[in-house]
């Protein structure tokens, strides 16, 4: 989760969410500076994809106490290594 401290309040965004959201900047890449990438639906399928092993932890996820910030650790990192194993396997 990408986690923001506005004042007494946290803004939560899911690392799937930022992923979808990746994918629609991928669907316009390229201009007259940078040509598309190719093949380019493996290439928008990649970005949209890329954070999909998450989904599961982040229906429930467990924070710390502590994880008030963005530079915070929010679960264990067995946890984590197995939800990132499981997203890079695709």
């Amino acid at each position: 989760m990408i986690i923001q401290e506005q004042g007494d309040h946290l803004i939560v965004i899911r690392q799937t969410d930022h992923a979808v959201l990746s994918g629609y900047f991928a669907r316009e890449a390229g201009n007259e500076n940078f040509a598309r990438p190719e093949p380019l639906e493996s290439f928008q399928l990649a970005a949209t994809e890329h954070d999909n092993g998450w989904n599961e932890w982040e229906l429930q996820p467990i924070p710390s106490p502590s994880c008030r910030t963005a530079s915070c650790r929010c679960q264990r990192r067995s946890t984590s290594t197995s939800i990132s194993g499981a997203s890079n396997a695709l």
